[in-house]
């Protein structure tokens, strides 16, 4: 879901590659399921709701496996740069900032979309805020009865008197079904758009 006034494209390329650009841009994944290749929302709902009951034993190990990116890895803000779409189609930039975490890092990226930068800002703290929840990754593995759960799908995950909302990043299947999924913040995808800017466009000569 989502609209922007323009795409350019300035070389020949696939239209997975044009494709990409707006899934880095929106927040959707592009999966294969049954044959068919689907697009689906970052931020969904969770589908159902597990809890340690549910899970494989492994031979070895946890059968819970928690991980937690480090603070340092992580950007300290996202600048992007965008065509602006309510002016005269010139470049701008917007940003997204945490102001209490130990991180210097800045990230940088160009979208050569023309777009409201009001709407491009919230997409920037969009995802801002779902990198930071992404840190926290999990592993484990699910019984075959579990085989309609795709890539991309997110469940609900009962540990230590919590529900973790995790989305899963791939499926792997052998006796059991290896998952590994990230955490998922909600709120993340709920932002308000950014404050609007005027402008105005230059007078023709």
């Amino acid at each position: 879901t989502g609209a922007i006034d323009g795409m350019v494209i300035t070389a020949v390329e696939s239209p997975r590659a044009s494709i990409a650009t707006l899934a880095r841009y929106f927040g959707f994944d592009a999966i294969e399921s049954e044959g068919l290749i689907t697009f689906a929302m970052k931020g969904r709902a969770p589908s159902i709701a597990l809890s340690h009951d549910d899970l494989v034993a492994p031979d070895q190990g946890d059968i819970l496996e928690l991980t937690r990116g480090q603070e340092t890895e992580l950007p300290h803000a996202l600048k992007w740069q965008v065509v602006r779409a309510d002016g005269d189609f010139d470049a701008a930039q917007v940003e997204a900032r945490r102001t209490t975490v130990d991180s210097t890092r800045i990230n940088l990226d160009t979208f050569p979309l023309a777009v409201s930068l009001a709407e491009a800002e919230r997409q920037c703290n969009r995802q801002l805020a779902a990198t930071w929840a992404e840190r926290e990754r999990a592993a484990f593995k699910l019984p075959p009865s579990r085989l309609a759960l795709d890539p991309s799908d997110v469940v609900s995950l009962r540990h230590d008197g919590r529900g973790l909302a995790l989305r899963l990043n791939s499926v792997s299947d052998a006796l059991a079904r290896g998952i590994e999924a990230v955490r998922q913040d909600g709120r993340a995808y709920e932002v308000p758009p950014g404050a609007p800017r005027t402008t105005t466009p230059s007078t023709p000569a």
